[in-house]
């Protein structure tokens, strides 16, 4: 963390462009700031940084410097949200993202072999589908590169009601596509399509003549 104040700051416009004007000749530090609570110091978790390599020797007018600020990753690792969501999925939230990520139901251990896992696109947030979610409690290892890095323990509430009903949603409306695939998802994961019971109607006419083809995006 940075408990100190920058001696001089300014803001970037909507272009992302700064300046200073009327610096004395000196040797200064430069960083840029994303301050999600305008203290103007870096406090860590939601807050951005990014720093040029080296000093600057200011003795004449500078221009285009450039700096790329991202967001700090915490060096101890924490789980901030575990819950299982109505639909039955367990929702993991973490304080930084993952490199390599694994998770595995260590109890009761039967659970782990049908699991079905997603990550989001920053890997800080997991979803975990189970086909049975007759339990009280789940112990889970997090593991990054390979090496067990915690435990979480979960325990599912009493009064917990789960409705893990598919809701199919269209990519078309009335008006199909010859060209574009008609397409079908789901937020809930499908294990498996019977085509037989899949109906297209083209003028009230019955189409049996398509393939199906399923996927699992990301």
């Amino acid at each position: 963390m940075v408990k100190k104040k920058a001696s001089y700051y300014t803001t970037v416009d909507s272009s992302g462009n700064f300046s200073f004007n009327n610096l004395r000749e000196d040797t200064y530090r430069v960083y840029a700031l994303k301050d999600m609570n305008n203290d103007k110091v870096y406090n860590g978790n939601d807050e951005w940084i990014g720093f040029l390599n080296d000093s600057i020797t200011l003795n004449q007018n500078v221009s285009g410097l450039l700096l790329e600020y991202t967001k700090g990753v915490p060096n101890i690792f924490r789980n901030l949200e575990k819950k299982i969501d109505n639909d039955g999925a367990i929702l993991l939230t973490f304080n930084r993202p993952l490199q390599e990520p694994d998770l595995r139901i260590i109890s009761p251990n039967q659970l782990d072999n049908n699991k079905l896992i997603k990550y989001k696109p920053t890997l800080d947030t997991a979803k975990i589908y189970l086909e049975n979610l007759e339990f009280d409690s789940l112990k889970i290892e997090v593991a990054e590169n390979n090496t067990p890095i915690d435990t979480i323990d979960l325990r599912k509430a009493r009064n917990l009601k789960i409705d893990n009903t598919i809701v199919p949603k269209l990519n078309i409306n009335n008006k199909v596509d010859r060209i574009k695939h008609i397409e079908f998802t789901s937020e809930y994961p499908i294990a498996s399509v019977d085509k037989n019971k899949i109906l297209i109607l083209e003028d009230s006419v019955s189409r049996r003549n398509f393939q199906l083809q399923t996927r699992f995006i990301e």
